[in-house]
């Protein structure tokens, strides 16, 4: 029997995104928060059509948007998993 794969809903994906955006806001202070957020919508946007885990999607949009904030600003932050 083939194994369902999980769906991210609408609602889901709004909460997944809302969630990433306060954590890399608390975690990285000296970024600008329209850029945080600009990033996170950026990355779930290449994200979402290849992963349909939810979990999967946080894990991965936060390890993302981290990087590419890190890189953006030049200033190294350490990527760890929340």
């Amino acid at each position: 029997m083939p194994r369902e794969t999980p769906r991210i809903t609408g609602p889901q994906l709004t909460t997944i995104m809302d969630d990433a955006v306060r954590v890399l806001t608390d975690r990285l202070p000296d970024e600008v928060p329209a850029d945080i957020t600009r990033v996170v919508y950026e990355v779930t946007t290449e994200l979402v059509s290849t992963v349909n885990d939810p979990q999967r999607l946080s894990t991965m949009l936060r390890l993302r948007a981290t990087a590419r904030l890190s890189a953006l600003s030049g200033n190294p932050v350490p990527i760890r998993r929340v």
